[in-house]
């Protein structure tokens, strides 16, 4: 392993794949949260409706089915975005350094290339939504609803709670309209809540979508060092990847910080840590100019054996190809 800096033009480059990935993991919060706000919505109407606010359990758990649902769809997407991404971003600047100086040679053999990055950006989404890279071999479905369940749980003890304290339906369904929008949430005053719920079941309502957020995040993050490591097997020079932690205030722990910059086979790579922030990059051994020229002396007719390989690997029907309905099914 290394500490050695990549030139700053490819650090560059790659912090945009990165940057990329924090957009994604934005969008996938606001979707997130968004599930939270609608479950709770269709609450708050059955409590309306209710005659006294409580409500059998099997609401409870339709409030959790509801919840699972929406977020094993929305994080499945998310995963096969951000492992699109590692990998496409990898393509693209491959694509762009044979096509320099007018020399366009990056059509005779770009869309084997671009089939190829597709089937293993799935097979890299694939193997963190269908649990392939973790010890338990829980998939995304079970942790997802691990966090479902237990949030329809927190509702429920805080309903339950309210109601025992005196609140009326109606007051209760007030509490979680005004609460249940996680932004209004955050200006909420504490301590008047805990008055009327009790400390462990106003912490409990304060931190509800929690989990869920924070395995999302962990599924994005995930998702795009799979996709790295699978860059491997579509680029004949990514045999190795570099690790950047992001230094974030009270944020980035010691462990990571010590990882900073570290370079590993591209099989070994480790996985950032749940809700982790850090990211990977392919570390080329050559650099982007001799790897252009290698390449384009290849496509030219000189002699390169790994590069043959290469290619008849990828025109031969070696790389598995599937449809978009076999991807879909997969799940």
């Amino acid at each position: 392993m290394s500490k050695e800096k990549k030139n700053g033009y490819l650090s560059s480059w790659e912090k945009a794949i990165h940057e990329t990935n924090i957009k994604l993991t934005l969008e996938q919060e606001k979707a997130v949260l968004k599930a939270f706000n609608d479950a709770g919505v269709d609450l708050i109407e059955k409590i309306k409706k209710s005659r006294n606010g409580y409500l059998p359990k099997r609401i409870y758990k339709d409030y959790a089915y509801d919840l699972h649902k929406v977020l094993v769809h929305v994080m499945h997407e998310y995963s096969q975005k951000a492992a699109e991404n590692a990998v496409d971003g990898q393509v693209l600047h491959l694509l762009n350094i044979l096509g320099e100086d007018g020399n366009a040679t990056a059509k005779d053999f770009g869309k084997e290339v671009r089939s190829a990055s597709l089937v293993f950006s799935r097979k890299a989404a694939e193997a963190v939504t269908k649990g392939e890279i973790y010890k338990d071999g829980k998939n995304l479905s079970k942790r997802v609803w691990s966090s479902a369940a237990r949030a329809g749980n927190d509702v429920q003890q805080i309903v339950t709670q309210g109601l025992s304290s005196g609140m009326s339906a109606v007051d209760m369904a007030k509490l979680l309209e005004k609460y249940i929008d996680p932004k209004a949430r955050k200006e909420w005053d504490f301590e008047q809540i805990a008055e009327k719920l009790g400390k462990t079941t106003a912490r409990k309502y304060e931190n509800l979508e929690y989990n869920a957020l924070r395995l999302a995040r962990t599924t994005i993050s995930h998702s795009a060092t799979a996709g790295v490591r699978q860059w491997g097997k579509v680029s004949p020079y990514a045999r190795k990847v570099q690790w950047h932690s992001v230094h974030a205030p009270g944020r980035t722990c010691q462990a990571c910080i010590d990882l900073d910059g570290e370079v590993f086979p591209i099989e070994e790579c480790p996985f950032d840590h749940p809700n982790g922030m850090c990211y990977q990059t392919i570390w080329y051994e050559d650099s982007l100019e001799e790897i252009a020229d290698e390449l384009r002396g290849w496509v030219d007719g000189e002699p390169n054996d790994v590069l043959d390989a290469w290619y008849d690997d990828l025109t031969a029907g070696k790389i598995e190809k599937y449809s978009d309905l076999d991807f879909v099914k997969s799940y």
